[in-house]
């Protein structure tokens, strides 16, 4: 496990004394002022894309966390401004099929990963979480979001020409409803903070929601004995995961299928195209 001091500064600042990391994407760390919380930062620029090297990083960070017998809170949190994460990094649905498979097999994990974690999870979303930024937050036990309305959150894929896949989209239908998620995932809607709250999507909107994610984490969550806390959290959780398992070749075979399709395939560099003609313009 990595481990540094955190030092609390006023409200607003969190300023690691000695943080080691466990990778160049992600970091964590552990507070010795607040004992039992983890604090797990994104950060890979521009905007915390999931390629595969940071699905596997992510992943590594949590699993080290899950064998610490003293963390029982984790906070996922980004370090770059504006950004939750931005989700899949799209370059990776333009590899050969070898890496397509590997690329694929490291984002199941990756939600095995937090979704199905014994600890607490607080999702702080202080920027957008699109497509699969919306999946790290989803499958955190709590979300809270920020006030700024230039931040959104949503399942966006099919404006790609893709779909979120089944067990994602299940997580929101889970969250907010049939019918909600239906309409979310045709349209690929992002709501903003209010509209989130609304549709349950999110559980709080905070000026600042890694201040309010740690104020909650020490004065309620922990104030609930753990061992319960973890039991619920499997009763609830437990078929999805198993289910999951169940699906998972066939899930992965889907999206290799999908995703390889030519039409899929001159979409997908096309939007790639656009996004390097708009940075190009800059």
């Amino acid at each position: 496990m990595i481990r540094s001091a955190l030092s609390y500064q006023g409200k607003k600042n969190f300023v690691p004394q000695c943080l080691r990391r466990m990778s160049s994407l992600v970091s964590t760390s552990v507070s010795t002022i607040h004992p039992g919380v983890a604090h797990v930062m994104m950060q890979s620029p521009p905007v915390n894309s999931l390629s595969l090297s940071f699905c596997q990083e992510l992943s590594q960070n949590l699993q080290a966390l899950h064998k610490d017998k003293s963390i029982d809170i984790i906070l996922l949190q980004s370090d770059l401004p504006g950004i939750f994460s931005a989700g899949l990094d799209i370059k990776e649905f333009t590899q050969p099929k070898e890496r397509l498979m590997e690329f694929w097999t490291a984002f199941q994990q990756l939600y095995i990963d937090l979704y199905g974690a014994s600890q607490t999870t607080i999702a702080c979303l202080e920027g957008s979480a699109p497509a699969a930024g919306c999946m790290l937050a989803l499958s955190c036990d709590y979300r809270i979001m920020t006030k700024n309305n230039k931040a959104k959150i949503g399942l966006n894929e099919s404006l790609l020409g893709i779909a979120a896949p089944p067990w994602l989209a299940q997580q929101m239908i889970d969250t907010v409803g049939s019918r909600v998620a239906e309409l979310s995932l045709w349209r690929g809607t992002l709501y903003v903070p209010e509209q989130a709250l609304a549709i349950g999507l999110v559980d709080e909107v905070h000026e600042s929601p890694r201040e309010r994610a740690l104020e909650l984490a020490v004065s309620e969550f922990q104030k609930i004995p753990r061992q319960g806390r973890a039991v619920s959290k499997t009763l609830t959780r437990r078929k999805r995961l198993e289910h999951f398992h169940q699906e998972r070749q066939a899930d992965l075979d889907h999206f290799v299928n999908f995703i390889t399709q030519d039409a899929v395939q001159t979409q997908l560099r096309g939007y790639l195209h656009q996004l390097a003609a708009k940075k190009n313009q800059k």
